[in-house]
């Protein structure tokens, strides 16, 4: 149930940030690149628990003690978008949903870590 997982989620300022907040390297002659910031969620990709027929994939997350399968269709053209960006910003992904699902998805996407410098989620 979706709405038992946000519900199960907690407060924002309960949460501790397992690694140190965000610090853009330097810019200097060589490393000219940006930092990109984008959300995972609606902007990358249409995440839902239930099966709509026409999903790129799916993946088990196992929270709260049960395993939920969620259906994900990629936004048109975003591997090539993530791709194009890649190689003139640092991309970061940034979601506020949980590790669990977000490393998962992120993982799909990015399995050999090229195209995401970093992941920022609960």
């Amino acid at each position: 149930d979706p709405y038992y997982f946000i519900k199960c989620l907690p407060p924002v300022e309960t949460i501790t940030l397992p690694h140190p907040p965000l610090q853009n390297a330097p810019r200097t002659r060589r490393n000219k690149k940006m930092c990109l910031v984008l959300d995972l969620d609606e902007t990358l990709v249409h995440s839902t628990m239930e099966a709509p027929g026409n999903e790129d994939f799916s993946f088990p997350v196992f929270f709260n003690n049960q395993s939920h399968q969620v259906y994900v269709r990629k936004r048109p053209h975003v591997m090539e978008f993530l791709t194009k960006v890649a190689k003139m910003f640092e991309v970061v992904v940034f979601t506020a949903s949980a590790k669990v699902y977000a490393e998962q998805l992120l993982d799909i996407l990015d399995p050999k870590k090229e195209l995401i410098r970093q992941r920022v989620y609960r």
